[in-house]
């Protein structure tokens, strides 16, 4: 949320994460009370956005950076 509002990294990145945020939170909360197994596929299909959202939110980080003018701004 911090990315997103602060705008730190694109938005739509940023919003990627937001939206599959719940999805991994669903998974585990999923496998704490054991509706399903932690190898299970279910929670496979529902970790994976955030797993794919790090990929270019990472090289985005490496590449670019944060924007600059909040950064020279804190």
């Amino acid at each position: 949320m911090l990315f997103y509002v602060g705008r730190l990294i694109p938005r739509w990145l940023a919003l990627w994460g937001i939206i599959a945020v719940p999805f991994a939170v669903a998974g585990c909360l999923l496998v704490v009370f054991g509706v399903i197994t932690a190898d299970d596929t279910a929670n496979t299909v529902l970790t994976l956005p955030l797993g794919v959202q790090e990929i270019p939110l990472a090289i985005w980080l490496i590449a670019k950076g944060t924007s600059p003018h909040v950064s020279a701004a804190g």
